[in-house]
């Protein structure tokens, strides 16, 4: 019905439009409501043409005209800013995303571990956070493991998430499988406290082990980030410490002291951590979301669900979710 950028009238005969240049369903809606006429005037943002705005008149009343069309042309130029601001907020939190997304290796594969990891941005009306996860393998019987969050929700927060994935990848991997989960998170620290401008950052760091009857041995240091649950595979899920991280974040002060805190992942045990979007919720106690956590990964696990499913069986429903939701979870498969 319209073609480049210029503003069109249709005034229909009696009985309603005959189909030329409308689609079936335009006119089978147009006949029933009784329309006279469509006004179409393209919305053109920036020499772009972004949309198509549309008023018909019906039930008798004359069709749209010239008046029509003006006025239409003026509420569009009104909106035109508002507009081209929305349009370069979408492009941005796209970038944001891609970019984001693009840091989020898939795990590898190890043998006696199955892995499994995703991320889920908030609902779309909401900005970018900077949440990662990352695996790296150290030896054919050591992993790597951490998750963390940095502080902001723009496109600053993801590209530093970027950085500070990417130091603490090297610097796993260069100090080897022996070094102290604690001992790197406090290296981290003053690396990025040094090079970089950072807002706070949460995170978790682990090294596993493979041990010689099976199962992994498990050395983890905690930055300020929620506790990681531990689900095993003949007892009810807990934490793998209290509710309290055991250390600050990095970047709130210099040389802290760091610890680091060990456990078992015995066959048929599961790992999950998890950025804080999983269980933090406005106008809601940690605790008892925490503890919402807890259940729902106990009665996920008594069914015997693959890893994957499992963790999408933890995500709150898309409209509980505020806020962006990194989750990598392991699993010590028995065959192990």
């Amino acid at each position: 019905a319209i073609e480049g950028q210029e503003a069109r009238l249709l005034v229909f005969p009696p009985g309603g439009p005959t189909g030329e240049g409308l689609s079936d369903v335009s006119v089978r809606w147009l006949r029933e409501a009784g329309a006279t006429g469509v006004a179409l005037l393209p919305v053109v943002v920036d020499g772009r043409t972004v949309a198509l705005a549309a008023i018909a008149t019906c039930r008798g009343n004359p069709p749209p005209d010239e008046a029509d069309l003006s006025l239409l042309r003026d509420v569009f130029q009104q909106m035109s800013g508002p507009l081209r601001r929305t349009m370069e907020l979408q492009s941005i939190r796209g970038t944001t995303l891609a970019l984001q997304q693009s840091f989020l290796a898939p795990p590898p594969s190890v043998e006696g571990l199955a892995i499994a990891a995703l991320y889920h941005p908030a609902d779309s009306a909401a900005e970018v956070g900077g949440d990662w996860y990352d695996a790296v393998r150290l030896s054919a019987d050591s992993l790597a493991l951490s998750i963390g969050d940095i502080a902001g929700h723009d496109l600053d927060a993801a590209t530093a998430m970027g950085r500070v994935n990417s130091m603490l990848r090297g610097l796993a991997y260069d100090s080897g499988p022996a070094a102290s989960p604690a001992d790197t998170l406090g290296r981290l620290d003053r690396i990025v406290q040094a090079l970089d401008s950072p807002s706070m950052v949460t995170v978790v760091h682990a090294i596993l082990h493979r041990r010689e009857h099976g199962g992994w041995h498990m050395a983890l240091s905690n930055a300020g980030h929620p506790p990681p649950l531990l689900i095993p595979a003949d007892a009810p899920a807990r934490f793998l410490h209290g509710l309290t991280a055991p250390d600050p974040p990095l970047c709130v002060a210099a040389r802290l002291s760091r610890t680091t805190l060990h456990a078992v992942l015995r066959k048929g045990d599961i790992l999950v951590c998890y950025t804080d979007g999983l269980v933090e919720t406005p106008d809601s106690d940690i605790a008892d979301n925490l503890r919402r956590l807890r259940e729902r990964s106990d009665a996920l696990a008594r069914r015997g669900l693959a890893l994957p499913s499992l963790i999408r069986g933890l995500l709150p429903s898309p409209h509980h979710r505020r806020d962006d939701i990194a989750v990598i979870a392991l699993e010590a498969e028995p065959d192990g």
